[in-house]
């Protein structure tokens, strides 16, 4: 078993120095992620986009482009700072115009601002979260509870994708009478955050899930279980980053794209049928058996977080007060089970995947 180990060591070893030897060049050009400043803070930030609205947003097909747009910071009532980037529509499911009529945008951010010092200094490709659906105040929430899902995740681990909320208007260029308001929230890029972990991006089209950070790894799945998440795969790469941290020869799985779970409860979500689950808030635990000590630290970590992972929705005043409630509900089943032993054993241990 240990040669076993150390031959596996070697071979993530040997991963890891061509990996580095690939992105080296890439790091050269464009890595100058120490000037961001955009995820230090929590405070929403206001924003103006004016573009052409239906050329933006009917943009949906598989030969997208992206548009010209003029981004305004609104800096305070009477001071604004403005910048010409552009956007593209991005995403999968809410890419199709059977299932929302609002795609998720993408930011492309000028060599010249992110060089600058400016709220989209270091920035290049950056992802924003929107809701699916104009005009809709369930939809909208349901952006909001997506948010929450990433600080609650960053609250457990520093090797987390970060996020930053902004106030949007979305100007016509074209008829400037016609606006969207809406509240969305910027994704810290993959690269970015390896950068902030001292890491590098693995890229593998199938990986097994035997083979990343045992202890982040259950971490993460107990994480996944909280917020009632199914959609996620560490072996074809869905909707998880595989990241080697600090030089670390093992990598970690990284979870993403939270809209399907439980805790936000979206009307499009559907768990698979292979699950043998009939909503997606019906928790089930899709880690790999581990034994009950391997599970302790992880019960005491969830725990000594709980008040803080709490209060993300007692203070969240973007939620209506029914769903904060109801989310707390949900919150409240998850920790009645990870502090019973007994239906550890049949959540966790029990229930655990075979292969």
């Amino acid at each position: 078993m240990k040669i076993q180990i150390y031959i596996l060591g070697l071979f993530f070893s040997f991963l890891f120095q061509i990996d580095s030897i690939a992105q080296e060049k890439k790091n050269k050009e464009q890595k100058d992620y120490q000037n961001s400043t955009l995820f230090n803070s929590v405070k929403p930030i206001d924003l103006q986009l004016y573009i052409d609205k239906k050329d933006l947003l009917r943009d949906v097909g598989d030969d997208r482009k992206y548009h010209p747009a003029l981004v305004r910071l609104l800096d305070t009532e009477k001071e604004h700072t403005d910048y010409t980037i552009k956007l593209k529509t991005r995403g999968n499911f809410r890419r199709n115009p059977d299932n929302c009529n609002m795609a998720p945008l993408r930011f492309k951010i000028p060599k010249k601002i992110r060089r600058g010092e400016n709220i989209f200094a270091g920035q290049h490709k950056l992802k924003f979260v929107l809701p699916c659906r104009q005009n809709n105040e369930r939809f909208q929430e349901y952006v909001i509870q997506e948010y929450l899902i990433y600080k609650i995740y960053n609250l457990l681990s520093d090797a987390s994708y970060r996020v930053r909320l902004a106030n949007i208007e979305l100007v016509d260029s074209l008829e400037k009478d016609k606006s969207l308001k809406f509240t969305g929230f910027f994704l810290e890029e993959t690269d970015q955050m390896a950068s902030r972990l001292n890491g590098k991006v693995l890229n593998f089209k199938r990986f097994h899930p035997a083979n990343v950070n045992k202890e982040q790894m259950t971490m993460m799945v107990v994480f996944q279980y909280l917020i009632g998440n199914t959609d996620w795969s560490v072996d074809v790469g869905h909707n998880i980053k595989l990241l080697f941290v600090n030089n670390q020869n093992v990598p970690f799985a990284i979870p993403y794209d939270f809209d399907w779970s439980g805790i936000v409860n979206a009307a499009y979500a559907k768990p698979s049928e292979q699950l043998n689950i009939t909503t997606v808030r019906e928790r089930t635990f899709r880690g790999y058996k581990r034994s009950m000590e391997e599970f302790e630290p992880m019960v005491k970590l969830f725990n000594e977080k709980k008040e803080e992972i709490y209060n993300l929705y007692r203070n969240c005043e973007l939620l209506s007060e029914k769903s904060r409630e109801k989310t707390i509900k949900y919150i409240d089943e998850f920790y009645e089970i990870i502090n019973d032993q007994k239906k550890i054993e049949k959540e966790f241990i029990k229930n655990s995947r075979k292969n």
